[in-house]
């Protein structure tokens, strides 16, 4: 089964885990879309 693209768009990153880190491996990134009057709040794993 294909699909096709849902959204596309650029993202600013303004913040990264502004009230600290809740846990050791992971980093929420706060971002604002350039295209769209968007909000973007993002969990990472940062171990690799």
């Amino acid at each position: 089964m294909a699909t096709g693209i849902l959204f596309d768009d650029m993202f600013l990153v303004k913040d990264v885990d502004p009230e600290g880190k809740k846990f050791d491996r992971v980093s929420r990134l706060f971002c604002d879309s350039e295209s769209f009057k968007m909000e973007l709040i993002l969990d990472v794993n940062t171990q690799l």
